[in-house]
């Protein structure tokens, strides 16, 4: 089976333990099911916490989250364990109210052969803004593509993710190409359908921001220069679930206050309570 491309040596994404996270265990393929077995891409996610929350863009869900028919939810994530793929079903959705940024956890993380949890690695998130003119990298995988499971589940896929290189420009103030009225990084990432929700990573291999979408201003000379957009982290701290599986299947909540164990518990809260890793303290 194809796998997707390693982060290069220059971008190296890490766990705060120090393991290296690839574009295999940290980024996923996000996918709707068309029909039993038969899934197509329609952005990409990743992971935040070890057991199954993962971060995208907002617009990756809204259309298709309207348009399931009652009773029926047909977002799906692609998980890969390294020799093995896993189709796991989203089952919430934290939507953010101003920024295109949303929040999602993905059920039955069990591995059925053996039974184990579907663990995966937790990248090292920033909310520093980054130096203008410093080097980012972008993994995402390609929209529309589609996978058929019909015949054989453990069957070969094809399924990479393309790598966008590109630069930081500056932070875009709110409101002037899009609805969503928070500030931007605004970068030279020439991103492509499905990218959206993907996570853009700095050199030293933190994720800085969720690409939010790309416009191509170029005339002339400049035609095809393409400036992207990304959600910078902060947007989504206030994201989160109640009753969350944060340990190999059993309800272990570590320094969590027994009081807050029914709580919303959002991304700052995880973070505080250190199951999501950030660089620095969050306020």
């Amino acid at each position: 089976m194809s796998r997707p491309k390693d982060i290069p040596a220059n971008h190296q994404a890490r766990t705060g333990d120090g393991k290296i996270i690839s574009a295999t265990t940290g980024v996923v393929p996000i996918l709707r099911e068309l029909e039993p077995g038969k899934l197509q891409v329609i952005g990409t996610g990743f992971y935040v916490t070890r057991y199954g929350l993962f971060l995208t863009a907002r617009h990756v869900f809204d259309h298709i989250v309207k348009s399931d028919s009652p009773g029926r939810h047909s977002l799906r994530i692609l998980h890969d364990t390294g020799n093995a793929l896993h189709i796991r079903p989203v089952t919430r959705i934290s939507y953010s109210h101003y920024a295109d940024v949303a929040l999602a956890e993905a059920d039955n993380f069990i591995s059925q052969f053996p039974e184990q949890p579907l663990r995966n690695l937790r990248p090292i998130l920033t909310l520093r803004h980054p130096v203008p003119g410093s080097n980012l990298v972008v993994f995402a995988y390609p929209r529309n593509a589609l996978l058929d499971f019909t015949v054989d589940k453990s069957s070969c896929v094809e399924m990479f993710a393309d790598r966008f290189e590109g630069q930081f420009e500056c932070i875009r103030e709110p409101g002037k190409y899009d609805a969503h009225q928070v500030e931007a990084y605004q970068t030279t990432v020439p991103i492509e359908g499905g990218a959206s929700g993907a996570p853009a990573f700095d050199s030293e291999g933190r994720i800085v921001g969720v690409v939010q979408s790309s416009i191509d201003f170029g005339v002339g000379e400049h035609e095809g220069v393409v400036t992207s957009f990304l959600t910078p982290l902060r947007h989504a701290l206030d994201l989160g679930f109640n009753n969350l599986m944060l340990s190999e299947g059993i309800w272990e909540y570590q320094q969590i206050p027994s009081d807050r164990k029914h709580e919303v518990l959002t991304l700052r809260d995880l973070a505080a309570f250190g199951h999501l890793i950030l660089d620095h303290p969050v306020d």
